[in-house]
C-alpha cells in the first residue's frame, strides 16, 4: 500500500513502526537463547520476536517482554487472533528439548552443494549425492525421489552428541546450546561469540551453500572454510577453484563429493578421497578443534 492510500490509521501505524528502533541483536540472543531458538507455540525453527505487550504501549525493547513466534502465531497474535495469556504461558513454562521438524523445498534432477570455493554437482539423475562423508557415513547430502530433493546432515558437537539433524528433507535441532540463528535462507550454529560450529544457506530449488562448517566423527575432524577444506587429521588444506571440476562420476547411484576415512562400497567413488588417516581418541581433549574464529 502506498502512503497515498493509506487510511489515517494505518498511517499512523506506519509512522510508530517507522519510529520504533530496531532490537539490539544483544537482546535478541538473549531472548531467542531463552526460547530455545523456536516459536514457543509450536517449536517451530523459523521464528520472529515479539512484544507481549505491544510495543504501542510500552515503547521499549525489554527482554522479559520478549518472545519467539513463529511467522503464523505472530501474525495471528497481533491481529488478537492468539490469546496474549496463552503466549505468556508458553513464554515461561517453554521446556522443549529438539524444535519441531521443518521441511525444506527442493526439487529437480539435480543438486549443487556450494562449498570450499567450489560449486560440486550431481551428474546425470542419481539417486544419491553426497557432499562429505566420513567412514561411509555422509555428514550432509541428499536423496532423489519423485522429482523431491530431500536433505540429509547431522552436526554434532565435540562429544559427538548431535547438535542439528535433517532427515529426508525435514530440519531439527537442539534447542540447547549457545546460539541458533535462523535468518531467512541462512541458518548459524555458534558454540559462543564469533565461532561458528555452522553458516549454511539453503537456496531453492537445488542448491546450498556451506559457508563454513565443522564436521566430526570417529575421530576425524573435517573444517570447511569459504575457500577450502582442512583436514585437521593430517593438517592438508585443499583448496579448489574452477580448474577442479566439481562435478562427480556420471552414470551412478550414489555419488560422493568428498570422502574420508575407509570407504566399503566398491560401486561408488568419491571425486576427492583421503584415507588412513590418524584419528583422535576425543574431540573434547583435542583444544586445536574449535568453531571457526570470524573476528
Amino acid at each position: 500500500m502506498s502512503p497515498r492510500n493509506m487510511s489515517p490509521q494505518d498511517s499512523k501505524r506506519r509512522i510508530g513502526l517507522d519510529k520504533r528502533p530496531p532490537i539490539p541483536e544483544s537482546i535478541c540472543h538473549e531472548v531467542r537463547k531463552r526460547c530455545g531458538f523456536v516459536c514457543v507455540i509450536c517449536g517451530c525453527p523459523l521464528y520472529e520476536y515479539h512484544h507481549m505487550i505491544p510495543w504501542a504501549i510500552c515503547k521499549e525493547h525489554d527482554p522479559a517482554n520478549l518472545t519467539t513466534l513463529c511467522p503464523t502465531h505472530h501474525a495471528q497474535a497481533t491481529s488478537g487472533l492468539l490469546d496474549g495469556k496463552l503466549i505468556e504461558k508458553a513464554n515461561a513454562s517453554n521446556s522443549r528439548s529438539i524444535s519441531s521438524p521443518y521441511a525444506l523445498n527442493f526439487h529437480g534432477d539435480n543438486f549443487i552443494f556450494r562449498f570450499a570455493g567450489t560449486d560440486w554437482s550431481s551428474e546425470g539423475k542419481p539417486q544419491r549425492f553426497d557432499a562429505i562423508v566420513i567412514d561411509d557415513n555422509p555428514q550432509i547430502g541428499c536423496d532423489f525421489i519423485d522429482g523431491k530433493i530431500l536433505l540429509n546432515m547431522i552436526i554434532f558437537d565435540n562429544c559427538q552428541n548431535p547438535i542439528l539433524i535433517s532427515n529426508q528433507g525435514f530440519v531439527q535441532y537442539i534447542v540447547n546450546y549457545w546460539d541458533i540463528k535462523w535468518s531467512g535462507r541462512r541458518l548459524r550454529l555458534r558454540d559462543k561469540p564469533k565461532h561458528i560450529r555452522l553458516d549454511i544457506e539453503f537456496i531453492p530449488p537445488n542448491l546450498i551453500y556451506i559457508r563454513r562448517g565443522l564436521f566430526l566423527l570417529n575421530g576425524i575432524a573435517i573444517q570447511v572454510f569459504p575457500n577450502g577444506i582442512y583436514c585437521h587429521n593430517n593438517g592438508n588444506q585443499m583448496r579448489f577453484g574452477d580448474s577442479v571440476g566439481g562435478d562427480c562420476e556420471a552414470g551412478t547411484a550414489h555419488q560422493i563429493a568428498l570422502g574420508f576415512g575407509y570407504h566399503h562400497n566398491s560401486k561408488t567413488s568419491a571425486a576427492v578421497s583421503m584415507h588412513g588417516l590418524k584419528r583422535y581418541q576425543s574431540f573434547d581433549l583435542f583444544k586445536s578443534i574449535k568453531a571457526i574464529d570470524i573476528s
